[in-house]
């Protein structure tokens, strides 16, 4: 009984490992004596873009994690320093209607220690952001305000009106419908 649980354990995993590799890399020129490699799965989708410098080091590396029913994949680009090293990474999300969720950052020094990041969740229902930097003294992501702009500013604040100013509009715009309806009255006959 054990051999065959670790013979379907062992034949599972070989499929798993089969479907992660590539079905085809294409390779293109991009100047300066670098050349961009593209990993296609079977659904002749990209799932790795890699920048390779001119001695053969990886300058930039995108995954790309396709996830079934979604419209946008979800990208990790990670760069790497001159020795290879990570220097930083950045994994941007999507939901299934291919609305920004989040992204998240991290850059690293020479001996890999987190040294600056952030994290930027969107909840695409409420269009609120959430915002957090990390703290090198604590070594930690600490909430922080996010950055103002069109995506980010939040939903305009409510006016607020009394009562007598909601009659005086509804009546306002009563009088506008009531000579809007004469008017195409009149240029009907």
């Amino acid at each position: 009984p054990h051999i065959w649980l670790g013979f379907a354990l062992f034949t599972a995993l070989l499929c798993v490992a089969t479907l992660s590799f590539a079905q085809k890399t294409v390779v293109k020129d991009a100047g300066a004596g670098k050349k961009l490699e593209f990993d296609y799965n079977a659904a002749d989708q990209v799932t790795q873009q890699r920048t390779i410098l001119a001695d053969g080091k990886v300058e930039q590396k995108v995954d790309y994690e396709h996830r079934p029913g979604y419209y946008v994949a979800d990208e990790t680009t990670t760069f790497y320093g001159p020795t290879g090293k990570v220097r930083r990474t950045i994994k941007t999300t999507y939901d299934a209607s291919a609305n920004f969720t989040g992204e998240f950052a991290q850059q690293f020094d020479e001996t890999g220690k987190q040294i600056a990041g952030h994290r930027l969740i969107h909840d695409p229902m409420t269009n609120v952001y959430t915002c957090a930097d990390w703290n090198t003294e604590t070594q930690s992501y600490k909430p922080a305000p996010c950055p103002s702009g069109e995506e980010s500013a939040g939903p305009a604040p409510v006016e607020k009106f009394t009562s007598a100013e909601v009659v005086k509009h509804l009546n306002a715009a009563r009088k506008a419908a009531d000579t809007q309806k004469r008017s195409a009255a009149s240029m009907a006959k």
